[in-house]
């Protein structure tokens, strides 16, 4: 089982959300500047923040940084000044700098070099203030050891802090840590028990995990119907793990019906459309070893279906 990649979870924070972020600071100019960037007179509204932004004040560090970055009316765009503002802001602890700078150095944006030690510094800031939207990067840079010496463990009660918040993600994180035992003692219940939500909210890798569990009677009593039902519907939303595993399931007979044209059709689909990899070689095992007991015929129609196959996103319980 893997972990999804960080860049699955980062929560985009364009320049445009920046604006109101903490709220006006009472401070004369301040609003005057805000009223001439709602009308769209960017030069009277930089003229009117830069003052106070050169006072030290951060919400208007961040106005003059997104003025320049934007760049309109009577002011020429200037990505690189107004990252210089949007450090100095986040220096000043505004998160919404410190999250805005984070992912920037994180995926290398607005004109800033990638610094994976930078990222982490301004996310954990900004997550030790309080904000959310820099929990879930943290944690994930604490688990694959981004920019930081790896702590699964120490990922933990972050993602703690995201599951009181019933966070979807949070939940199969933690899910599937406890079942791979990484970060905290291996506890199949414990795992289960959150990628339960997490499938119920729709996700399909929390689905295929604790489909897994159900087959196997791994922190509950086994039940190979569910267990497949599960892979199954994250295979249908596009896992290719779990259309791999499902292919496995069904051409050995494991636990289920032995189906070898549809083992065949998962297979297919996984060949064709999954990026070349440890996956895309196990399934070439498994085509070879589910090819010689079909018909032409049968090989013919399994491929047919394969290329009608659309992925269906899992729904959410009650939707």
């Amino acid at each position: 089982m893997r972990l999804l990649s960080l860049r699955q979870f980062l929560l985009a924070l364009p320049v445009s959300l920046l604006l109101l972020g903490s709220g006006p600071p009472a401070h004369a100019g301040y609003n005057e500047g805000l009223a001439a960037y709602k009308k769209g007179e960017m030069a009277l509204a930089l003229k009117e923040f830069l003052p106070l932004a050169q006072a030290g004040n951060a919400q208007s560090q961040i106005m003059v940084a997104q003025i320049l970055m934007n760049g309109g009316k009577g002011v020429a765009k200037d990505t690189k000044t107004g990252m210089q503002w949007v450090r100095r802001a986040a220096e000043a602890n505004n998160v919404d700098a410190q999250v805005f700078l984070a992912q920037a150095l994180l995926q290398g944006e607005h004109g800033e070099p990638k610094d994976m030690t930078g990222a982490a510094k301004w996310y954990e800031r900004a997550a030790q203030a309080g904000d959310k939207r820099a929990v879930l990067p943290l944690a994930q840079m604490k688990m694959q050891g981004l920019g930081m010496p790896a702590d699964p463990e120490g990922a933990v009660p972050w993602l703690e802090k995201l599951v009181a918040d019933n966070n979807v993600v949070a939940h199969e994180l933690l899910g599937t840590m406890a079942v791979q035992g990484k970060g905290m003692a291996q506890d199949y219940a414990r795992g289960a028990g959150h990628l339960e939500i997490a499938a119920r909210q729709g996700s399909m890798s929390a689905a295929f995990v604790l489909g897994q569990l159900y087959i196997k009677g791994l922190g509950m009593a086994k039940d190979s119907d569910v267990g497949l039902r599960l892979i199954s519907q994250s295979a249908n939303a596009g896992n290719y793990q779990a259309m791999t595993t499902l292919a496995s399931l069904l051409a050995n007979g494991q636990e289920v019906p032995q189906d070898s044209q549809q083992a065949y059709k998962w297979i297919t689909i996984v060949l064709n459309r999954a990026p070349q990899g440890d996956l895309f070689y196990s399934a070439s095992g498994i085509e070879t070893q589910i090819r010689p007991r079909l018909s032409n015929r049968q090989i013919e129609a399994a491929q047919a279906e394969a290329s009608r196959f659309v992925a269906t996103p899992m729904k959410a319980a009650g939707k």
